[in-house]
C-alpha cells in the first residue's frame, strides 16, 4: 500500500514539475476556428461534406442544397437547378472535371458547363437497387467505367454502354470507400441473414480492397466485428500490403493487422503538414492527434466544435482545414496554427483586452473592469491598464490615482502603480511615464521627479511610450522623440503631426517609430525615415502597436489590418488577419513570452509559436511560386493529354492552373493575358476559357496577394495551336508548286497546241512550195531534155552523155529528197551544185556559179526546199540579159549555235519596185511562201535570229535567209 501511494505521489510531483515547466499548455488555448457560414452563404447549418475541386473551388453539401465558394461569390445548387433531392451527401469530380453529386436518391447526376444533367442510365439503376433512397453511397468514373456503391444495395459497374454488373462477392452485397482512383469495400461474411437481422444484431464483416481494375483483395485479418450501418474511408492502402486506416462501422482501425483504435469516429483526415498527424471528428467535436508507437495520442482539442456531430474534415495542401459538423455548419482552420483564448467567459460582460502578463506561469488579463487570473479563472474587479512582471511581484499599473485595493485573494505579491501611461524596468528601479518622468524603488515607492531644470521641454508633450536598449533610455510623446540620458531629456526630433503610437528597437537599423496616420519610420544617427515594407507596406497605416522579437528577427506590427510580421534579414512581410483565424483584425496589444507571441484583439488574446513564424517564411521563400504552373488543359470538355500542343479544331479551350499562396484561402482573384502588352483580365478561379483558339499564344498569370497588391507573373506557358495541313506553311508551298504545276501545264498545252499549228501550217507551206516546185520542173525537164536531143542532132555525143548523167543523179538525188522535211547542208549543196552544172551547159556556160559551204556546217541540217526556189530564180531571171558577165553566188555562214545564214547572189539589178513587191509578197508564190516558213519556223523553234529579205548590192541581187539549225529528230540544235 506504502508502495502504490508512492507511486501516486511522484507521479503527482512530476505532473506538477511538467506544468510548471510547460506553462504554456495550461492557458486555456484552442485552435482558433473560425465560423464561416455567412461567408460561404450557407443558408443551412447541417452540413455533411466538404471539398476543393481541381480549380480550388470550395464545395459544401447540405440539406438545402450544395453551395459552390470560389473566394468570391456563392453558387447555390438545389433541385430547382436540376439536382435530384436537396439533400447532397458528397461530390464527386471525375476526371473530365465534372461534379457529381450523391443526393438522397439513388439517381445520379453531374454538373457540366453550368448545367446540371441527369446520368443517363438513371433508368437502369432503378431496376438495381432495390431502395430509392440511402445515405451512404461512393463513385468512381473512369473513361471506360462508372464504378457505384449504394448502401445496402451493393455496388455496380455501369459500362459506357449502360450495361450493369453487380460485383456481389461470395463474401456478400459490398459497399465500397474512395481514396483517390481505388476502390475499398467491405462484405457481409454471411448473406443468409435477413436485412433485419444484420442491422440489429453484430455481425462480422471481412474488409476487402477493390482495385480500380476491380481486382479483389482480401485483409490478413479474419474478420471486424460492427453494429448496424457500416463505412469505410481514408483506406490509405496499396495492393501488396493494405496498409493504412479505415473507420468501419463509426470505429477508427489500424491495417492491415485491425488494430482498433478509437470509438465514435464519423470522419478522419491527414494533416499534410505533418508526419503521422490527423485530423479525427467524431460525435463530440473534433481534435488534432499523432499516431506514435501504435497508439493514438491526441495533441490538441478544439473547443469551438465541442458537443457537434463533425460530418466532414478536409485539409488543402498549405494546410488549410475546413470541418462541417451537423449543427454549426462550416468552420475553418487557417494553416497558421494561431491558438485563441475568449475572456468573455471569464467576466459577465464582455470587455476589452487592456493589457496582460505572464506571472508564475498564469496569465493575467486586464480589462476596464476586472483583473482575471486565466489559469484559476480568478476575477477581480478592477481598474488598472497595465501589468507588468518584476522581480517577484507582479506591478499593475493605471494612470489614475487609485485607493488601496483588495485583491480577494488572487496572489499576495500583486503590487500597484498610479499615475503612469507607461513604465520601463532598469536596474533596480522603474521609470514612470505620465505628464512628468519620475523614477520610483518598488519596495519604497518613493516617486523621484528627474531634472526639475528640463520640465519645459516635455510641458507641452503628451507623453506616451517608453524603450529601453541596451544602453540607452528613450520615450515618446504623440509628437516627438525624446532620449534619457543621465537623468537629463533630450528633444531628439520633433514630430509634428505624425501622432506617434509606439517605439521598437531593432539592431542595426534603428528605433521604428509607428504612426497612426502615416506608418513606419526609422530614426538612426539624428536622420528621420519612412521605413518601407516590400510586400506590405500599403498596409501599415492606423498602427496602434509594434515589438521586435530577436529570437526571430522580425518586426510585429499591429493596426486594423491584422498583424503583419517583417522578416528582417529577408526584407520580407506576411500578414496575418481574419483570414488565419483572428475573428476580429485590430490588433491593440503584442508581447512575447518564452518562445510564443502573444496579441491582444478587444476581447481575445492570441498567440503563435516563434517556430511556426520561422517556417512561415522559410516555407514561404521555397514556396512562393514553387507549385504554380498549368495543371490540365480541357478541349471541348476533354482532358487534353498535351499542355503545350492543342488541336485547331477545339470550339474552346480551358486552361486549368495552380497558384499556391501561402496566406490566402479566400478573396482570390487572378490576372491573365495572352499578349504581353495586352490588358490584363480578371477572373475569380483559376481556370481560363478561351474560345475559338487558332493560332499560338503565351498566357502569363498573377494573382491577388494578401495586401492587395498584383504579384509578378508566376505563370509564363506557351501553347502550340497544331493547325491543320492546310494552314501550314508547306501547304502554302504545295499550293503554289500544284499552281505552277498548272500553269506550265496549261502553258505546255497551249504551246504545244500552237507548235502544231505552226507545224502543220509549215508542213502546207512545204507543200505548197513543193507544188510550187513541181510547176517549175516541167518546162526544165523540157528543156534539158531539148538540150540533149540537140547534142544529139549534131552528134555531140560525149556532151550529151555528161549532160545525160548530171540530169539523171539530179534527178534521182531530187527524188530521194523531195519527201524529207529536213535535209543536211551538204546534200543541199550537191543538189544546187548538180542543177546550177545543168543550167550551165544548158546556157552554154553563158553564167559562172559559186558555191561555199564551210566543212563545220557540212553535217548541219536546215528545213528542206528552201534555197532551191532561189536558186532557180536567180537562174531565170538572173543571166536573160547579159552575156558572159552573168554570175551566181550561193555562201553559207554560221551566225550562232542555233543558225545558219544563206546568201543567194546573181548579177543583174532587179527594179525597185518588183523588189518591193518580192518583200511583201502573198503566200501564192515562192517568196511568199517562204517568208511565211520562216516566220512560222521563227515561232516553233523561238529564235528571233530567223529572217528573209531580198536586198541589192551594187550590182548584185540578194536573197538572205538565217535559218534554223535542226536537229535530226527535228527539234533546233
Amino acid at each position: 500500500m506504502r508502495v502504490l501511494l508512492l507511486k501516486y505521489l511522484f507521479a503527482f510531483i512530476c505532473a506538477a514539475a511538467f506544468s510548471s515547466m510547460s506553462w504554456g499548455q495550461n492557458f486555456n488555448f484552442e485552435y482558433s476556428t473560425l465560423s464561416i457560414n455567412e461567408e460561404c452563404g450557407l443558408n443551412s447549418r447541417e452540413c455533411y461534406f466538404v471539398t476543393k475541386d481541381s480549380k480550388d473551388n470550395l464545395w459544401i453539401c447540405t440539406d438545402l442544397g450544395v453551395y459552390k465558394y470560389d473566394g468570391y461569390n456563392t453558387i447555390h445548387y438545389s433541385i430547382n437547378d436540376g439536382l435530384l433531392s436537396n439533400v447532397v451527401f458528397e461530390i464527386y469530380e471525375d476526371y473530365k472535371g465534372r461534379i457529381w453529386f450523391l443526393t438522397k436518391s439513388t439517381l445520379l447526376c453531374y454538373l457540366e458547363g453550368g448545367v446540371i444533367k441527369s446520368y443517363e442510365y438513371n433508368s437502369e439503376i432503378i431496376k438495381h437497387c432495390i431502395y430509392p433512397t440511402t445515405d451512404r453511397k461512393k463513385l468512381i468514373v473512369t473513361p471506360n467505367n462508372v464504378y457505384y456503391s449504394v448502401d445496402l444495395c451493393g455496388y455496380f459497374t455501369i459500362t459506357n454502354k449502360g450495361q450493369i454488373i453487380e460485383n456481389n462477392n461470395p463474401v456478400g452485397r459490398l459497399t465500397l470507400g474512395i481514396l483517390e482512383d481505388s476502390l475499398c469495400t467491405i462484405g457481409y461474411k454471411s448473406t443468409k441473414r435477413t436485412l433485419q437481422q444484420i442491422l440489429k444484431d453484430k455481425v462480422k464483416y471481412r474488409p476487402l480492397y477493390i482495385n480500380k481494375e476491380g481486382n479483389i483483395y482480401q485483409t490478413n485479418a479474419d474478420s471486424v466485428e460492427r453494429h448496424k450501418k457500416f463505412d469505410i474511408r481514408h483506406l490509405n492502402v496499396n495492393d501488396n500490403d493494405l496498409e493504412g486506416f479505415a473507420i468501419l462501422g463509426g470505429a477508427l482501425y489500424k491495417f492491415p493487422e485491425i488494430q482498433f483504435l478509437l470509438k465514435d469516429v464519423s470522419c478522419f483526415y491527414p494533416d499534410p503538414l505533418l508526419d503521422n498527424a490527423y485530423w479525427i471528428g467524431t460525435k463530440n467535436g473534433f481534435f488534432h492527434a499523432k499516431f506514435i508507437n501504435k497508439r493514438l495520442i491526441k495533441t490538441k482539442n478544439s473547443e469551438t466544435l465541442a458537443g457537434n456531430f463533425i460530418t466532414s474534415i478536409y485539409c488543402d495542401d498549405l494546410g488549410n482545414t475546413w470541418v462541417t459538423s451537423l449543427e454549426k455548419g462550416l468552420c475553418f482552420l487557417p494553416k497558421q496554427r494561431i491558438h485563441k483564448l475568449e475572456i468573455t467567459p471569464f467576466l459577465e460582460n464582455q470587455e476589452n483586452v487592456r493589457d496582460f502578463e505572464v506571472f508564475k506561469s498564469q496569465l493575467y488579463v486586464s480589462t476596464k473592469f476586472h483583473l482575471v487570473n486565466t489559469n484559476t479563472k480568478r476575477v477581480v474587479t478592477a481598474n488598472y491598464s497595465l501589468l507588468q512582471n518584476y522581480k517577484d511581484s507582479l506591478l499593475i499599473a493605471s494612470n489614475l490615482i487609485r485607493k488601496p485595493h483588495d485583491w480577494g485573494g488572487m496572489e499576495s505579491n500583486l503590487m500597484s502603480i498610479d499615475f503612469t501611461r507607461d513604465f520601463l524596468q532598469k536596474d533596480n528601479d522603474i521609470y514612470l511615464l505620465s505628464n512628468l518622468i519620475t523614477k520610483t524603488n518598488v519596495p519604497s515607492k518613493r516617486l523621484e521627479v528627474i531634472y526639475q531644470s528640463n520640465l519645459s521641454k516635455l510641458k507641452d508633450h503628451h507623453l506616451i511610450r517608453f524603450l529601453a536598449t541596451e544602453n540607452e533610455i528613450y520615450f515618446a510623446s504623440s509628437t516627438a522623440l525624446f532620449q534619457l540620458k543621465k537623468n537629463t531629456v533630450y528633444l531628439l526630433k520633433n514630430l509634428e503631426g505624425m501622432e506617434i503610437s509606439d517605439l521598437a528597437h531593432i539592431p542595426a537599423i534603428g528605433i521604428i517609430i509607428s504612426s497612426k496616420s502615416q506608418g513606419l519610420f526609422r530614426y538612426q544617427n539624428s536622420t528621420l525615415q519612412a521605413f518601407q515594407l516590400e510586400e506590405n507596406n500599403d498596409l501599415t497605416r492606423n498602427i496602434s502597436c509594434i515589438h521586435y522579437s530577436e529570437k526571430t528577427s522580425c518586426l510585429y506590427i499591429g493596426g486594423y489590418q491584422g498583424l503583419i510580421i517583417y522578416h528582417v534579414p529577408s526584407g520580407r512581410s506576411v500578414q496575418l488577419n481574419k483570414n488565419h483565424g483572428f475573428v476580429n483584425s485590430k490588433i491593440s496589444i503584442i508581447k512575447e513570452f518564452n518562445d510564443e507571441i502573444f496579441v491582444a484583439s478587444f476581447d481575445k488574446i492570441y498567440k503563435v509559436k516563434n517556430e511556426e513564424i520561422v517556417n512561415l517564411f522559410q516555407t514561404k521563400a521555397e514556396n512562393t511560386r514553387i507549385a504554380s504552373g498549368i495543371t490540365g488543359i480541357l478541349q471541348d470538355g476533354i482532358k487534353s493529354k498535351s499542355l503545350n500542343q492543342l488541336s485547331y479544331f477545339a470550339d474552346f479551350i480551358t486552361l486549368n492552373f495552380n497558384v499556391k499562396d501561402y496566406s490566402v484561402w479566400k478573396n482570390k482573384k487572378y490576372q491573365y493575358r495572352l499578349d504581353k502588352k495586352g490588358n490584363w483580365n480578371t477572373i475569380l478561379s483559376p481556370e481560363i476559357l478561351l474560345p475559338n483558339p487558332r493560332k499560338n499564344f503565351n498566357v502569363e498569370v498573377r494573382y491577388l496577394k494578401s495586401n492587395d497588391t498584383w504579384s509578378d507573373v508566376v505563370i509564363n506557358h506557351t501553347v502550340n495551336i497544331s493547325p491543320p495541313f492546310y494552314r501550314t506553311f508547306w501547304f502554302y508551298v504545295l499550293i503554289v508548286l500544284l499552281a505552277f504545276i498548272f500553269l506550265f501545264s496549261i502553258l505546255r498545252f497551249r504551246l504545244k497546241r500552237k507548235v502544231e499549228r505552226l507545224q502543220i501550217a509549215n508542213n502546207l507551206l512545204s507543200h505548197q512550195q513543193r507544188l510550187q516546185n513541181a510547176r517549175i520542173k516541167p518546162h526544165f525537164i523540157f528543156n534539158v531534155l531539148n538540150s540533149i536531143n540537140g547534142h544529139i542532132l549534131f552528134n555531140e555525143n560525149k556532151q550529151a552523155s555528161n549532160y545525160l548523167i548530171k540530169f539523171s543523179q539530179l534527178m534521182r538525188n531530187l527524188l530521194e529528197k523531195s519527201s524529207d522535211d529536213i535535209i543536211s547542208l551538204e546534200s543541199e549543196v550537191e543538189l544546187l551544185h548538180a542543177y546550177l552544172s545543168l543550167e550551165q551547159i544548158r546556157k552554154e556556160n553563158k553564167f559562172k556559179f559559186q558555191i561555199d559551204l564551210p566543212n563545220e556546217l557540212k553535217h548541219f541540217n536546215i528545213p528542206a526546199l528552201m534555197t532551191q526556189p532561189f536558186t532557180e530564180n536567180a537562174v531565170i531571171h538572173g543571166i536573160s540579159d547579159m552575156e558572159d558577165r552573168a554570175e551566181i553566188r550561193i555562201a553559207f555562214s554560221r551566225v550562232s549555235d542555233r543558225s545558219v545564214r544563206v546568201e543567194i547572189c546573181n548579177t543583174g539589178i532587179i527594179p525597185s519596185d518588183q523588189l518591193s513587191k518580192w518583200n511583201n509578197s502573198s503566200v501564192k508564190n515562192a517568196v511568199g511562201i517562204t517568208q511565211e516558213r520562216i516566220k512560222n519556223l521563227r515561232l516553233l523553234h523561238n529564235n528571233a535570229e530567223l529572217f528573209m529579205e531580198i536586198e541589192r548590192r551594187d550590182n548584185l541581187t540578194c536573197v538572205v535567209m538565217v535559218l534554223p539549225i535542226i536537229k535530226s529528230e527535228g527539234r533546233e540544235a
